[in-house]
């Protein structure tokens, strides 16, 4: 197989899972756990706060990955047609990699600073 369509589906594999398991939860939210799910102390707290914790877990991740995708099929399909040297294929999908991780800390963070606004540390709703 041509590197270009295995560095492409590479690209792809990371943010496209990211965003069918987070719409999963959104959809359909786990029981509250240490492994599966968007788990934090305050998010595990009651299963009010865990089922906000993945709707806006979720939430994010859509407004975030979905651009994502679509960048890596641009960047990937660009591989591919134009023959891209192996070094910047891999300097390409590396780039993109750490993008998706900067990503999810990122959303992870604004998740849990959202979740704080929201719930004390024991998981009980702010008064407003």
């Amino acid at each position: 197989m041509n590197y270009n369509i295995e560095y492409f589906l590479c690209e792809l594999a990371v943010p496209t899972i990211v965003l069918v398991v987070t719409t999963i939860w959104r959809k359909n939210p786990p029981k509250p756990n240490w492994w599966w799910g968007y788990g934090s102390s305050r998010s595990m707290s009651n299963v009010e706060a865990w089922n906000t914790a993945q709707e806006l877990f979720g939430k994010y991740c859509a407004r975030v990955f979905i651009p994502i995708i679509a960048v890596s099929l641009i960047a990937g399909i660009s591989a591919v047609y134009m023959r891209f040297e192996k070094n910047t294929s891999f300097t390409l999908c590396m780039i993109l990699c750490a993008v998706n991780v900067i990503a999810a800390i990122v959303i992870s963070i604004v998740t849990e600073c959202k979740l704080r606004a929201l719930f004390d540390e024991h998981g009980n709703y702010k008064s407003q």
